[in-house]
């Protein structure tokens, strides 16, 4: 019964058919059953234990006690343990296990007390309460039996966001995961910041792990592209630290730094891209005035282009891992720091977007302006201004021609310079930004993906608000689901037959995992809520625990009210049931129409129903008694006679 979606809505939990046969585990291989109670094969069993038990459904406090004993056994728990279960089952909702540690921290349990609880899931050093809807039943009946927890440690999804952030990335995006935000019965908050968009984003943040994962475990080397397969580290080490490993090895068969030198030791793809930046940097010498401080075309080394470039990326893919390693780090840092020039220029200087990536790839590793002389320098060089440097007023040419825009290298540039340390207030900064703005028609036209999620990147890290940017984010979308281009062989394409980055899609995706995840994790407190809520339906067809005093009249109006509901909702899974089977095209004939006439007996018994239910309610002094009792009658001859064992009339 292990199912990482949501708990199920009242309709489907309670009124499957199988339940009401109390023969549970027979009919767990029953796809259309499974699938009428969501999956939910938890509750399924421990509301059909019960009816079988006790001839009707559990009240929410037996329900409760019973849960509780099968996590904790009968013996008494203290406060501290009370505290311990309340915050497991808050996480459990989300099936999000825990250390020890910070379960003891949060309630004081003792680790002793902790580990003699027999119902909770231990992994490692994790320890988890379990199947989400038992979690969620758990949570609500502790909430009810000692009432200082919620204001002691908050609401469900209080502790989840609470935990999310204490332990960074790697949680928040194990919640994002688990969330089923595009359920039908889930509700949208009445607020501003909600609505079909973060939905969206939420689908498009699943698609794209997802597929960078599927690609990784088909090919862990990503086309033996270095640039490709360190695009991909940064997303994988949050979603699955084993395909990071397969994919850092990878990088590492073919790039050396064991001995305190970076060293190429073999081919790969990438390098054919420098190929075609040197034919355009040829376009661009030819046609324009080239600047003094410029080398010439003709005189690039290539291969000293693209090692200087990809060491920028190798320390993304060592920022990246967990923990870092101080040594690769200082190896790759030295390495850049040799090949510097006079004003802290990186070869060729007249490709400031190779400077930026080197500094972006130092950023990632934790180093900026105040930590690194390297990144100081490479800031200067990148800042200086025209005709010595390449900043000109407001942007950063390309240098290389047609081969990445004023636009992406004025964005790259821009992004690595804040990330370094330098303030977004800096007046080169915000004028760059400006540019930016300006010429938007230019940078979000089709072709143009990569400059176009740069700038919206940039866009975010400069406390933008990023519902100002809808049709952007949906422009990189639109091209980055299309499935035509997660092709095994897109992994990484030949950029001199293509004329296209060839590590485009690992780039495009990772950065775009990046920018939904930012604004996942702006928007966390509301998703987690809208992810966790619909777990109350759970609850809504449980008779009360203790009836209380009052007027028999009133008892017996809830009754039916509740009785109604209850035929409602059975008859939506029943109705569902057999729609799904009339989709099946092996039933003909004679089975088909037995299956229509069933169904139309439903439609007709759920009209009688509704009719009652609505007098009930807005004039129970009419409600007639033989009325009520042919309503009985008809439930009773579609049902079975055990429909009305539940409900005393």
């Amino acid at each position: 019964g292990l199912v990482l979606r949501r708990g199920p809505t009242a309709h489907d939990l309670l009124l499957s058919r199988w339940i009401h046969k109390m023969n549970p585990l027979n009919t767990f291989v029953q796809q259309s059953r499974v699938d009428a109670v969501n999956g939910d094969c938890f509750m399924a069993y421990q509301l059909a234990r019960h009816t079988k038990a006790k001839g009707v459904l559990p009240t929410f406090t037996e329900l409760g006690v019973e849960i509780l004993h099968a996590t904790v056994g009968t013996d008494p728990i203290s406060s501290k343990a009370r505290s311990a279960l309340y915050l497991l089952s808050a996480l459990g909702t989300l099936e999000v296990f825990t250390t020890w540690e910070w379960i003891q921290q949060a309630s004081g349990v003792s680790k002793r007390e902790l580990n003699s609880m027999i119902g909770i899931r231990r992994f490692l050093d994790e320890i988890s309460i379990g199947h989400r809807s038992k979690a969620f039943v758990l949570n609500r009946w502790l909430s009810t039996q000692d009432p200082s927890v919620v204001p002691k440690h908050g609401e469900i999804k209080d502790i989840i966001v609470r935990f999310c952030r204490s332990f960074g990335d790697v949680a928040i995006t194990k919640a994002i995961e688990r969330l089923d935000l595009s359920h039908p019965d889930s509700p949208t908050p009445a607020t501003d910041n909600w609505d079909n968009l973060s939905i969206e984003l939420w689908k498009a943040f699943l698609t794209l792990r997802s597929r960078i994962l599927g690609l990784t475990s088909s090919d862990p080397a990503w086309g033996n592209n270095t640039a490709s397969a360190c695009f991909a580290l940064p997303v994988l080490q949050n979603i699955d630290v084993g395909a990071w490993h397969a994919c850092y090895d990878k990088i590492r068969d073919n790039w050396d730094y064991t001995d305190g030198q970076v060293v190429l030791r073999g081919e790969v793809a990438e390098r054919d891209d420098f190929d075609a930046i040197k034919t355009r940097m040829e376009e661009e010498d030819a046609k324009n005035n080239i600047p003094d401080y410029w080398e010439r075309s003709s005189e690039i080394d290539l291969d000293e282009f693209h090692r200087n470039w990809a060491l920028g990326l190798l320390l993304l893919a060592e920022g990246s891992a967990q923990p870092r390693n101080p040594r690769n780090i200082s190896t790759i840092e030295n390495s850049i720091l040799k090949s510097l020039g006079a004003l802290g220029e990186v070869y060729p200087k007249r490709v400031p977007w190779v400077a930026a990536r080197v500094l972006s790839g130092l950023a990632s590793c934790g180093l900026n302006v105040h930590s690194s002389n390297v990144a100081s320098r490479i800031a200067d060089w990148i800042l200086t201004e025209f005709p010595d440097g390449p900043f000109e007023e407001d942007h950063w040419k390309s240098g290389t021609g047609t081969w990445n825009t004023t636009y992406q290298t004025t964005a790259m540039a821009v992004s690595a310079l804040v990330d370094a340390g330098i303030s977004r207030e800096d007046h080169r900064i915000v004028n760059a930004t400006r540019f930016l703005d300006r010429n938007q028609t230019f940078w979000l036209v089709e072709g143009n993906e990569i400059p176009a999620i740069d700038v919206l990147i940039l866009k975010i890290k400069m406390g933008f608000e990023w519902r100002s940017y809808i049709s952007e984010i949906k422009f990189v979308l639109e091209w980055l689901l299309d499935t035509e281009q997660w092709a095994l062989d897109r992994a990484s394409v030949v950029a001199t037959e293509e004329g296209v980055e060839s590590s485009k899609l690992a780039q495009v995706a990772s950065r775009a995992y990046d920018l939904v995840f930012e604004i996942l994790k702006s928007d966390l407190e509301t998703i987690v809520e809208v992810g966790t809520s619909g777990f109350a339906g759970l609850l809504s067809f449980l008779p009360p625990g203790d009836e209380e005093d009052g007027d028999e009249s009133a008892k017996r109006v809830k009754s039916i009210i509740r009785y109604a509901d209850f035929i409602i909702d059975r008859i939506d899974v029943e109705m569902r049931i057999r729609g799904d089977l009339l989709k099946d095209k092996k039933k003909t004939g004679e089975a088909r129409e037995r299956i229509k006439e069933k169904m139309q007996e439903y439609v007709e018994c759920l009209e009688r129903i509704r009719y009652l239910r609505e007098k009930a309610i807005t004039h129970p002094e009419m409600l007639d008694s033989e009325e009520v009792g042919i309503v009985q009658m008809v439930a009773q001859d579609i049902f079975g006679e055990d429909i009305l064992e539940v409900f005393d009339f």
